[in-house]
């Protein structure tokens, strides 16, 4: 039962709604003064406890723990911890006084550091308690981790006892239908080769898919490379021409913009238009409707027409005058074109009987000048090669003779060894064995008997091969005046000859020159024509391909269709893959006939059990 609420109590309650501050409050102003109320500390214990060990009787502290709102009134209170007014020191008013739970009056700085320290005993209790609870949590994570990984690894000795299980049913089942161990070798093999080509195709597949992640990783190091190029590129410009080019960048992003804008209209007019259709089509009306629109504006097109065929129409004496100028001017066409196709012709004629003359002329014509002439073609041709083949010869023949050179060297050394220091001669026979003994294999060894092999013979060869080269010198001077003669004699003949023909060219040159003057202007005047049509197509067509390659949207939209194509073809190949693995897998025939059997053999069973009982 609560105390009744005094004046004074009424009057404490309303100067405590202020809340002034703890710590502006030093100390109480009277018995009645202003103090605050420190319910949320009524709780803890205070900052100036009791003795250590002394009898409870003895003395309380300046604030119970509990919330009690009365102290002990047996207990004797210090001087020091009383309150001081302006009256003198003042007993404690019991606690029955007041609603509140009694509380330090003197709040100094001990009581602030026992606040404190709660405060931090609390927030290590409260550290403590989280501290347990996040181990706890992580020894719940590493079991939860472990458990994880069990339950993987029975799901998969679960998975493999499944298929084990799945065997023994399908054992069961070929021994139950007395299937012959030889059927099922043969099943089991073709099994394994279809296995084998699965997972073939699935390699290739995953090799065929590396190779295009790899492909697509070059092309984005390409496009990077290309736009840093042109980064490059676009920095090292002067400022004219990268004004030049911000123009432009600008002018691609509007027309980029505009491309983009128009890109969306004709998507709305495309779902407008299916819209449309799908109406029409729910609609007969709608149909008949759209059938009667073409129709009025075909119509109206003819109509159209007619009315600018009417006015541009002309009186009939007119059209008759100007049928009549188109006529004329027909025929006078007609006739030009006859009189040249007549005089081409005559002219064609005369040519080919010119020509058929000179080859008869030339057929026929085998004079004197004309043999001299072959024959000193032939001539000539010998000479040059043997002109060009002059320098081969002789620098084998050099060879040959350096080599009898160093083999005369070799031989006079051999006999000097031989011969000693003596003044002896040697006698023929020594001269033959010391021959015979050296290995020499020269060029006249098979010409030669041993006899001849003697340094009196070998200085003939010498000097007569010196003469042959001598000889030979003197016959290349001479070829090669010849030769320079015949040349010129040459020249002189073809100009004779041609001379002899200048009246057959000069007559097919009058023939045809003037014709060919024509029709050299003609074409030459075409080709005027048509190389400026070129280079206006050229034109044309370098500035739409450049505008092309600088449009983004072309450039990513023919890169999606080459990715289209190539998942297009992947799309097939594995469609094509999947029905081959749903026609291997494909058990619905086997499950036919596993019921067929099943059903005979009940009906077996049925009919067994009738003639038993």
């Amino acid at each position: 039962m609560e105390r009744p609420v005094t004046r004074w109590r009424r009057e404490t309650l309303d100067k405590a709604a202020k809340k002034i501050e703890s710590n502006e409050i030093e100390r109480p102003t009277s018995r009645r003064g202003i103090k605050e109320e420190l319910e949320e500390y009524g709780s803890f214990r205070s900052a100036t406890p009791a003795a250590r060990n002394a009898p409870l009787a003895v003395r309380a502290p300046s604030a119970s723990i509990s919330g009690l709102s009365r102290l002990n009134t047996g207990l004797s209170m210090p001087g020091l911890e009383r309150p001081i007014t302006q009256h003198g020191i003042a007993s404690i008013r019991p606690g029955t006084g007041r609603g509140t739970s009694m509380t330090r009056q003197v709040q100094d700085k001990r009581y602030y550091e026992g606040l404190v320290q709660l405060k931090m005993r609390e927030l290590s209790q409260e550290m403590a308690a989280i501290l347990r609870d996040i181990d706890m949590q992580n020894k719940e994570r590493a079991t939860i981790l472990h458990y994880d990984k069990r339950a993987k690894d029975l799901a998969g000795e679960l998975t493999a006892l499944q298929g084990e299980l799945a065997d023994y049913n399908i054992v069961v089942d070929k021994m139950s239908s007395n299937v012959e161990k030889e059927s099922v070798d043969q099943e089991a093999k073709e099994l394994f080769s279809k296995n084998e080509r699965s997972m073939a195709e699935i390699e290739d597949m995953f090799e065929r898919r590396q190779e295009m992640e790899q492909r697509s990783r070059r092309t984005e190091k390409e496009i990077e490379t290309e736009r840093e190029r042109t980064e490059k590129l676009v920095e090292m410009m002067d400022p004219a021409a990268r004004e030049r080019y911000e123009k432009l960048r600008k002018e691609k992003v509007r027309v980029e913009g505009t491309i983009a804008g128009m890109q969306e209209e004709l998507e709305e007019l495309s779902r407008e238009q299916d819209h449309f259709e799908e109406q029409m089509a729910l609609s007969p009306l709608k149909q008949e409707a759209v059938k009667l629109h073409v129709k009025t504006m075909d119509a109206e097109y003819k109509r159209d027409k007619l009315r600018e065929e009417e006015r541009n129409r002309l009186s009939p004496e007119k059209e008759r005058e100007q049928l009549l100028v188109k006529i004329k001017q027909d025929n006078m066409d007609m006739a030009a074109a006859e009189a040249q196709l007549a005089s081409k012709k005559k002219r064609l004629a005369e040519v080919e009987m010119e020509l058929e003359r000179l080859e008869t002329d030339l057929e026929d014509g085998k004079t004197d000048k004309q043999t001299k002439y072959k024959e000193l073609r032939k001539r000539e041709e010998v000479m040059e090669q043997f002109a060009a083949t002059f320098d081969e010869n002789k620098a084998e023949e050099m060879e040959r003779i350096r080599k009898l050179e160093v083999s005369i060297v070799e031989y006079l050394e051999r006999i000097s060894n031989a011969g000693g220091t003596g003044d002896r001669n040697l006698t023929r026979t020594e001269e033959s064995l010391i021959l015979d003994n050296s290995n020499y294999d020269g060029y006249y060894d098979i010409e030669r008997t041993p006899n001849d092999r003697s340094f009196q013979v070998l200085s003939n060869d010498y000097i007569d091969l010196k003469e042959t080269l001598r000889k030979l010198e003197i016959l290349e001077n001479k070829l090669r005046s010849e030769i320079g003669d015949e040349r010129t004699h040459g020249r002189d003949h073809e100009s004779t000859r041609s001379e002899d023909f200048d009246g057959f060219v000069k007559a097919n040159y009058r023939m045809t020159r003037e014709d060919a003057n024509v029709e050299y202007k003609k074409l030459m005047d075409e080709r005027t024509i048509s190389e400026e049509e070129l280079k206006t197509v050229n034109d044309d067509y370098d500035r739409i391909k450049a505008r092309f390659n600088e449009n983004r949207i072309f450039l990513e939209v023919e890169a999606l269709e080459r990715k289209l194509l190539d998942l297009k073809e992947e799309n097939k190949k594995s469609n094509d893959s999947i029905l081959r693995q749903k026609e291997q897998v494909d058990f619905l025939p086997r499950k036919q006939e596993a019921l067929k059997l099943m059903k005979e053999y009940g009906t077996m069973l049925e009919e067994n059990s009738k003639t038993l009982y």
